[in-house]
């Protein structure tokens, strides 16, 4: 419990620091739940940030006269930044191969012909339903036994 108990995370709302969270239980990165978990906290908080923005208590931003308005960017609110050596990109069959090179090289990314797995699930570009469906119930069911 001490890997789980020992972290804090503190919140800024509006440009002000929000205390401290001190967290008591949880899951590891990696946990077959936490993916999903973390999709379900993060609905949670988005839901909670436009109900204030419908009630008027937060204001959201817009970037041009025509632009639509907006409350939050989760990947910007949580400072997360992108680690070129964990990344890939994936293009559409539209996107030309001159295109493809240049935004390869602005990023830094490798391009990829399929990504594989996102945050343990399988990515649905190219994959059926079924496909991605027997992966988690088979991961499901592997826990569930063991």
């Amino acid at each position: 419990m001490d890997y789980v108990t020992s972290v804090s995370y503190s919140i800024l709302v509006n440009g002000n620091q929000s205390g401290f969270i001190k967290t008591g239980r949880g899951l590891r990165q990696g946990d077959p739940p936490s993916p999903y978990l973390f999709i379900i906290c993060t609905e949670g908080l988005i839901s909670l940030l436009n109900n204030a923005c419908v009630a008027g208590e937060l204001q959201g931003i817009s970037l041009g006269a025509n632009t639509p308005t907006f409350s939050h960017i989760m990947f910007a609110m949580i400072r997360q930044l992108i680690n070129p050596q964990k990344s890939t990109v994936q293009f559409s069959p539209n996107v030309s191969g001159e295109l493809r090179a240049a935004i390869t090289d602005i990023l830094g990314i490798p391009e990829v012909a399929t990504h594989g797995k996102y945050l343990g699930l399988p990515t649905p570009l190219g994959t059926s339903k079924e496909e991605i469906s027997s992966s988690i119930l088979n991961r499901v069911k592997a826990k569930v036994e063991g």
